[in-house]
Formats: C-alpha cells, sequence, structure tokens
C-alpha cells in the first residue's frame, strides 16, 4: 500500500540521518581524544596518540533507532460529516425543515471551493 511505501521511504531516510548522526559522534570522540593529545605532556603524547589511533570503536549505541511496523490502517468515522453546507440533506436538517423557513427563505446555496 502507499502507506507502506511512505514509511519505508521514511525509514531509509532515517537509517540515512541515522547513519550520519553516527558518524558524527565518532568524529567528535576522535577530536576529544586528539585533544587529548594536545593538552597531555610532551612524555604522555605518544602513548596518548596510539591510544587515540588504535581505538577504532566509540559507542554510539545510544543513537541506534528502533524501526517499527506500521500500525494497522484505522477506520474513519466519516458519517459526522457527510452532510455539509450546500448539501441537500444539509439544506433540509439546517433551513427547510425549521418553522421558520415559510416565513424567511433562503436564497439558492452557493458551495465554498476549496
Amino acid at each position: 500500500s502507499s502507506r507502506e511505501a511512505e514509511q519505508q521511504q521514511l525509514h531509509e531516510e532515517v537509517r540515512v540521518a541515522e547513519k550520519g548522526r553516527k558518524s558524527s559522534s565518532v568524529a567528535v570522540q576522535l577530536i576529544k581524544c586528539f585533544l587529548g593529545v594536545i593538552e597531555a605532556s610532551a612524555e604522555e603524547q605518544p602513548q596518548r596518540l596510539e591510544a587515540c589511533r588504535g581505538t577504532d570503536e566509540f559507542s554510539t549505541s545510544h543513537l541506534n533507532i528502533a524501526y517499527h511496523e506500521a500500525a494497522p490502517a484505522q477506520e474513519c468515522d466519516t458519517s459526522p460529516v457527510e452532510n455539509y453546507p450546500c448539501h441537500q440533506e444539509w439544506l433540509a436538517d439546517r433551513y427547510q425543515k425549521q418553522p421558520w423557513y415559510s416565513k424567511a427563505p433562503t436564497t439558492a446555496c452557493i458551495a465554498c471551493k476549496l
């Protein structure tokens, strides 16, 4: 259905954004690590640099997104709006069946354009 296709398209867009956010997060964590090298004493810098280079896994699990199946389509009750202005039943209910109608009839109803 088109609803499922829309959801699939949205999920694909979100997956791309999720991967981008995870990449940005890893980049920020690497930058922080490399800044730690710069801030360290000359003695500690080589070890810190190696630690940064050797780190290939920073946690991005907090950025994981759960992708759920679409909820079943809900039936929509349109009965409250079946009769609308200028519709014959609406005119009858609102005007023609009113006790005052014979003394104050309305002019032709002009439907609103949507």
